[in-house]
């Protein structure tokens, strides 16, 4: 997540401010207190800003789940936040992703009384430092890995008193084993679910075998007893930021502050130390050897090569003809046709990746410390270029930049829309902004893509409409 957002949004939090610091954070609350006063009161209306005034958008999305490791039960439906008397509350409702960032939106309804909620340690800064006491008894350090990682599993459930020895062998996506499990969590989140359900079976659901509480609890595999409720994963599995930190894959510098307030209590927490982002030279493969490609000024010079004859190669490979080591890649950068499947060497893969989570984030500075260190302009992998992506970042900001390193504001991307086609979709408060900045740069609004739609016909906005129009 871009610092820039969490700065922001906190800012905005700490103000008073929790709308803007949701706009920040790319959360639309379509809450309406004054509607929820008329309807429900005065208390659910105060109880309902309150949670708002505290909620941390920014934290909630530091927490989107992801494959393997889930924040909260990933689900299509609504996943309700908080749980007032009469079923009322806050729920989380998330969109598909738009790039890399998923769509967040917060709504007030009626909340089922089994449902699972979102942690509070999630989103709630007052509970936030909570997060620690779902790490289990060890200390979140590098000298502490995870039982999964280590094939101890089931002396850990032992040592929480679970008898595990039917727990499936790890190898299995689906097995218990291959999870980053707390597992003195388990049985107290057990005994919540059945109490959640009433139910007095004395059975859970685990997903891979089940949990049998009737008398020592115990692990057993196979399918589980008829009516016994499912334990998320969620429930029982280790925050994703501590295990990371345990086995030394992200600086604790990087992590957002209140996390690392939580994780780590009492480490100071100091900027992340910003080297260089693109690599002077990068290697290519080609031709059997070993060549040098080097990131100067917005462009990739080929060190190992007569340029005229590699611009020679680009344009027969462009026609259709054969391609081979540095001009496959630098024909694959600027069209993005290789992006897509892999098949770009793994350096400027990785370079290639960087960028375009960047742009999916908003992360606007990011991008610009990019271009500031040299980095070449790509494709994305439906070749639209940045100016296509300026929706997603301030493109007050970086619009200049991109003129400046010569980017076609007529490029096409492979369904033929151009970066005004692009900005026009956009439902933004900023659509009728850029579509104005890309028309003072020469952007054509009569041009017309391969379905025969001119940017006026995908305006995603009144005002946008209108200034294409004027």
């Amino acid at each position: 997540m871009p610092p820039a957002m969490i700065d922001a949004a906190t800012e905005r939090r700490l103000a008073g401010d929790w709308r803007r610091a949701c706009a920040a954070a790319h959360v639309t609350p379509d809450i309406d207190l004054r509607a929820v006063e008329w309807e429900h009161g005065r208390a659910v209306a105060a109880a309902v800003e309150d949670d708002l005034r505290h909620l941390a958008p920014d934290l909630l999305r530091w927490h989107e789940p992801l494959h393997g490791h889930h924040s909260w039960p990933a689900a299509s439906r609504p996943v309700p936040m908080t749980r007032l008397a009469g079923g009322l509350g806050i729920l989380l409702a998330s969109g598909p992703r738009s790039g890399g960032r998923r769509l967040f939106r917060l709504r007030f309804g009626g909340v089922s009384p089994v449902a699972p909620l979102v942690d509070r340690h999630l989103w709630d800064v007052r509970q936030a430092p909570g997060l620690r006491g779902l790490c289990g008894p060890e200390p979140v350090s590098t000298d502490a890995a995870c039982p999964h990682a280590t094939g101890r599993q089931r002396e850990a459930a032992a040592a929480a008193g679970i008898d595990a020895t039917g727990l499936a062998e790890q190898g299995s996506d689906d097995s218990l084993a291959s999870h980053p499990l707390v597992w003195s969590r388990l049985v107290p989140a057990a005994r919540a679910l059945l109490h959640r359900h009433g139910s007095p079976g004395g059975t859970v659901d685990l997903g891979e075998g089940w949990l049998d509480l009737r008398e020592r609890p115990t692990i057993v595999a196979g399918p589980p007893p008829r009516h016994a409720p499912l334990l998320q994963i969620s429930d029982w599995q280790e925050p994703l930021d501590a295990e990371l930190v345990r086995h030394g894959l992200i600086d604790p510098d990087a992590l957002h502050p209140l996390v690392h307030d939580a994780l780590l209590p009492g480490r100071p927490q100091s900027p992340p130390r910003h080297g260089p982002l693109v690599p002077a030279v990068v290697p290519v493969e080609c031709g059997g050897r070993v060549h040098r490609l080097a990131a100067r000024d917005g462009q990739w010079h080929p060190l190992d090569h007569d340029p005229r004859d590699l611009a020679r190669e680009e344009a027969l490979a462009a026609l259709g003809g054969p391609a081979e080591g540095c001009a496959d890649v630098l024909l694959g950068w600027r069209t993005g046709s290789r992006a897509d499947s892999g098949l770009l060497p793994p350096p400027v893969q990785d370079l290639h990746d960087e960028l375009w989570q960047r742009v999916a984030y908003g992360d606007t500075d990011g991008v610009l410390r990019l271009l500031g260190d040299g980095f070449p302009p790509a494709a994305d992998r439906g070749g639209g270029t940045l100016l296509h992506a300026l929706g997603s970042l301030d493109h007050a900001r970086i619009l200049p930049r991109l003129l400046a390193l010569g980017l076609d504001v007529h490029a096409r991307t492979n369904t033929g829309d151009t970066p005004l086609h692009a900005a026009a979709r956009s439902s933004s408060d900023a659509a009728a902004d850029l579509v104005e900045a890309l028309l003072r740069a020469g952007a054509d609004p009569r041009a017309v893509n391969h379905r025969g739609q001119r940017p006026a016909d995908l305006a995603g906005t009144p005002e946008a409409a209108a200034v294409l129009r004027a």
